[in-house]
């Protein structure tokens, strides 16, 4: 993809044109990485450049392209941004302690017997603990369930200035 984005779009906020600009760039990003790899690849690698212009563009990392594509803007003297995104199929490297470059059969070492150590067995005492026993006290119906059937009387309480302080 090359392309020269526009940084003034009549009525719009230059911030919002420089917001669309990245989201069109992230969703370009997303549609190539949705393709289907050839099968000698391993995963779709991206070589980014931006600048204010094709001839002044500068190479960056695309975790790195919405902040170039700020820089651009803030150092532009024309009002374009150039941005060019070329998609490129890698095979990852492998590491030497992975595979054996040589194919040469590995050498197995013997393996070295430890004396067991024997570690005497332990007994646990068990603590027995006295049984809990909740006791039902079954409690039989009151004859005269009403509130208002007992006034107490409380003029013993210190608080008790003439006052009856009755309990309904």
């Amino acid at each position: 993809m090359k392309r020269t984005y526009q940084l003034t779009k009549g009525k719009h906020a230059p911030a919002r044109v420089i917001e669309s600009i990245k989201s069109n760039i992230n969703k370009y990003v997303k549609r190539e990485r949705r393709k289907e790899l050839p099968d000698d690849l391993d995963f779709w690698d991206f070589a980014c450049k931006v600048g204010a212009a094709a001839d002044a563009a500068t190479t960056v990392h695309l975790s790195a392209i919405g902040k170039a594509i700020d820089a651009a803007a803030a150092a532009s003297t024309t009002e374009t941004i150039y941005v060019e995104i070329e998609t490129l199929g890698k095979k990852r490297k492998s590491s030497k302690s992975k595979s054996n470059p040589d194919k040469t059969p590995a050498v197995e070492t013997p393996a070295v017997e430890t004396p067991a150590v024997e570690t005497p067995a332990v007994e646990t005492p068990i603590i027995e603990t006295p049984a809990v026993e909740t006791l039902m006290v079954e409690s039989e119906p009151s004859v005269d369930a009403s509130p208002s059937s007992e006034i107490v009387s409380n003029s013993n309480s210190p608080a008790s200035d003439g006052v009856d302080n009755a309990v309904h």
